[in-house]
């Protein structure tokens, strides 16, 4: 039996559009030889999310999001209803959460976090869990916030800085500036010019300087050759005479114990003169009895000198013989 070409031509168009109809599929990522499993999810917010991406347990690609279906809410708002196709071997808690995960590399994709409990296994048509995890860019902006608020002050800091510096740099005192400039070059100038000064002077003054410097050389290694004579002769006053000088210096002061304790005692002729009563009343009374002497030597001269030019030799007995019944007895 020949095939007509009309029937080949059929067959091989239909072939055709089979493989093109899978290979369709194949790159929206759906395996069409596998069978699946429908989950929902609801999501205030899809952040990105779109049809034909991946889901994924741990990382390891179990489907893909099939649709995306907007539901209007009774505050004028729009929730989410996202359909997953995740393939019949993989079985997982009702308690499963699907995550929304943002990569900077894929973009929005589905994350399905295993439930590790008893709970009854999810069937196809259940709804899930969803959450949206944070981003990268979510990160990044809640920990640049406070960077950028730590920032705003910063510059808010700086423009009160200039507005007090422009305050402050006023005609009046930018003058004040620049004179103080002014006079800050000049004294730099007279110190280099003082610099110099010193320099010449140094220059003009060296062999007296080298001079001076030799005398104080000499002038310490004599030094030092008088310190070593000192010591030299303070080696020679050895222990032996300094033992031989403080005998010495014991023995008269022995000498000089015994001396105080014989007058002490009334010893000799000094001791007796120190310890004897009689002898200092008899001197203490001579002495009192000279006094009145004197004084009256002073009040009646007379009776004691007698001037006679010619002779008279009775009368001058007779006088010192009343003028020694006149004195005074002890």
């Amino acid at each position: 039996m020949k095939i007509r070409k009309e029937f080949k031509a059929g067959i091989i168009v239909i072939i055709s559009l089979l493989s093109f109809w899978w290979l369709f599929q194949f790159l929206k990522g759906r395996d069409v030889f596998s069978s699946q499993d429908s989950y929902y999810v609801k999501f205030n917010k899809v952040e990105g999310l779109s049809k034909s991406k991946n889901v994924s347990i741990n990382g390891l690609k179990v489907g893909m999001v099939e649709s995306i279906t907007p539901i209007p809410t009774k505050n004028n708002n729009v929730s989410f209803l996202v359909e997953l196709r995740v393939q019949k071997e993989f079985k997982f808690s009702k308690n499963s959460v699907a995550q929304i995960v943002t990569s900077l590399m894929n973009g929005a994709e589905i994350n399905l976090l295993l439930a590790e409990d008893n709970a009854e296994i999810a069937k196809s048509g259940d709804t899930l869990k969803g959450m949206i995890l944070p981003g990268i860019m979510d990160l990044a902006g809640s920990e640049l916030k406070p960077l950028s608020n730590n920032a705003n002050n910063v510059l808010m800091r700086l423009d009160s800085t200039l507005a007090a510096t422009n305050k402050l740099l006023n005609e009046k005192n930018r003058n004040h500036i620049e004179t103080a400039l002014s006079n800050l070059n000049l004294a730099i100038s007279e110190f280099n010019s003082l610099g110099k000064n010193a320099n010449a002077l140094i220059s003009g003054n060296s062999v007296k300087l080298t001079t001076a410097l030799d005398n104080a050389n000499k002038m310490l290694v004599t030094t030092n050759s008088t310190v070593e004579k000192y010591g030299s002769v303070a080696d020679k006053l050895n222990q032996t005479d300094f033992e031989q000088t403080l005998k010495k210096l014991e023995s008269t002061l022995n000498d000089l114990n015994q001396i105080t304790g014989k007058i002490n005692s009334g010893n000799g002729s000094l001791g007796k003169l120190m310890n004897d009563n009689g002898l200092y009343n008899n001197l203490n009374d001579a002495s009192k009895n000279l006094s009145v002497l004197l004084d009256d030597f002073k009040t009646n001269p007379k009776r004691y000198v007698h001037f006679s030019v010619f002779g008279g030799g009775k009368d001058k007995d007779k006088k010192q013989t009343i003028e020694k019944s006149e004195l005074p007895n002890e």
